[in-house]
């Protein structure tokens, strides 16, 4: 109770297959493009190294929690949310 899952689906739109390995990055903005609070932590083992064809995707999914639930101070609410795709590399 309380926990949101949310995919987070990277798909490969060039002309030649990628791979993609590590962690996704995702920051949460507002809509003139102002952070809310620091970038989301990382946890678990990172994904071995996926092959994306052209037009395939992969995703992670992104774990937060309903509003309430925490004792620390609100945040603003964001607008957007900024993902930075895992490190990658062109075959």
């Amino acid at each position: 109770m309380g926990n949101i899952h949310i995919p987070l689906v990277f798909t490969n739109t060039g002309k030649t297959a990628c791979t993609l390995r590590g962690f996704p990055g995702v920051s949460l903005m507002l809509e003139e493009g102002t952070p809310v609070g620091k970038p989301a932590t990382r946890s678990g083992a990172a994904g071995g190294t996926l092959r994306l064809k052209p037009g395939q995707s992969a995703y992670a999914v992104l774990h937060t929690v309903n509003d309430g639930v925490s004792d620390t101070p609100c945040w603003s609410t964001a607008q957007l949310v900024r993902p930075t795709r895992p490190a990658p590399r062109t075959r």
